[in-house]
């Protein structure tokens, strides 16, 4: 939603107008159980060398009553690094509401603890933003999903991980359902985020 992948290739040529910058969106609409071994998946990653693979959509069990595994994900981890790409895994946010934060972490980090992933503060970012301003509308109204400020901030963040540059030296994008004064709020916050990532999760 909100074309995450277009505002981070935007974030990123922001950076450097130079650069050659190209995000490609992934086939299908998929959780990472099912891509590990769905053939369009596989022929995207094996495509061509890539600089980054961002892998996202990792189920986990809330209530802790179903076991998701995470090999799959470790699969096309080990996929994307023999295409000599770094591995970037989206964790998301937690639905409103919710206290999965942690767990969306553990999730994710189990994934990079069997095979190495940067693995960007997004789920902390939604946090600091919202204890900075509640007022923020991250989420939409089904609780769930992102709102364009919420898919903004994670795409600053992604931005961030990925350039090695911080979201506050990005400039605001046009296009994008967000207002020039929240654009800049939100890099901040992407930049507190970013400070508080440990070592081992950095791009």
């Amino acid at each position: 939603r909100n074309d995450v992948p277009g505002t981070v290739e935007g974030l990123w040529r922001s950076l450097d107008p130079a650069a050659d910058v190209r995000a490609v969106l992934g086939p299908g609409s998929l959780h990472l159980d099912d891509r590990g071994d769905d053939p369009a998946t596989l022929d995207a990653i094996a495509s061509q060398p890539w600089d980054f693979v961002v892998l996202q959509a990792q189920n986990y069990s809330l209530s802790g009553c179903c076991h998701y595994p995470t090999t799959a994900a470790e699969k096309l981890v080990r996929l994307s690094r023999a295409q000599g790409a770094t591995p970037v895994l989206y964790a998301e946010w937690a639905r409103r509401d919710i206290d999965e934060t942690a767990l969306i972490l553990r999730t994710y980090g189990r994934i990079a603890a069997h095979e190495p992933a940067c693995l960007p503060p997004v789920p902390e970012s939604f946090r600091i933003a919202l204890r900075h301003d509640p007022d923020l509308v991250l989420l939409s109204d089904d609780g769930n999903h992102a709102a364009p400020a919420g898919s903004y901030l994670a795409a600053a963040v992604l931005t961030a991980a990925m350039s090695g540059e911080p979201a506050s030296m990005m400039s605001d994008l046009g296009g994008v359902d967000v207002e020039p004064r929240v654009q800049a709020e939100l890099r901040a916050m992407a930049d507190e985020a970013m400070g508080r990532l440990v070592a081992d999760r950095r791009c």
